[in-house]
């Protein structure tokens, strides 16, 4: 199992903006909401990524584990580079891999040309155009959690259901 971390290009722009998600909310006095729907946004497009596993944001992805033949980066996407593969020798010394040696498949799985199996870690860009469909759970998402922020009698658990409902063709995998 692989787990990671992201680094987001902070000067890339968010899949869905704040003026286009006031827009569909129908806010006319946007400067009193930026920050609060700036910030629903940014969790929006984060339940979106962890559940199709694909990046719509620019980002640096840092995935470490078990490297063997078949392991699914988290996160994969068209456009997605290696720029670096360690390896953890069995005397716990890290030893830099050529990622030439590596091939990954367009839905992220990783096979080795040079190795069976080692722990490691797979240093890679990710994120790519966000599809229609994405742009529109996560404005969805937005609405929902901003017209329901001050109903505690909100069910958040039925938000992320029909979020997912509207994710789910471009989920990336099966699992």
């Amino acid at each position: 199992m692989l787990t990671y971390s992201r680094a987001y290009d902070a000067s890339a722009a968010e899949p869905v903006t704040v003026a286009e998600a006031a827009v569909y909310l129908r806010l006319i006095d946007l400067d009193d909401e930026d920050a609060v729907l700036s910030r629903l946004i940014t969790y929006a497009r984060e339940f979106a990524e962890t559940y199709c596993r694909a990046a719509y944001k620019p980002q640096t992805v840092t995935a470490q584990g078990w490297l063997g033949q078949g392991v699914t980066l988290p996160l994969w996407s068209v456009g997605s580079a290696v720029a670096q593969i360690t390896i953890t020798g069995s005397g716990g010394g890290v030893v830099a891999q050529d990622p030439s040696k590596f091939v990954v498949s367009s839905e992220g799985v990783i096979t080795s040309t040079g190795f069976g199996s080692a722990v490691g870690t797979v240093v890679y860009s990710a994120g790519s155009a966000c599809p229609e469909t994405v742009k529109r759970a996560i404005t969805y998402m937005v609405s929902a959690l901003y017209e329901g922020r001050d109903n505690r009698d909100m069910d958040e658990d039925d938000v992320n259901k029909i979020t997912r409902r509207i994710l789910s063709p471009c989920k990336r995998g099966w699992f």
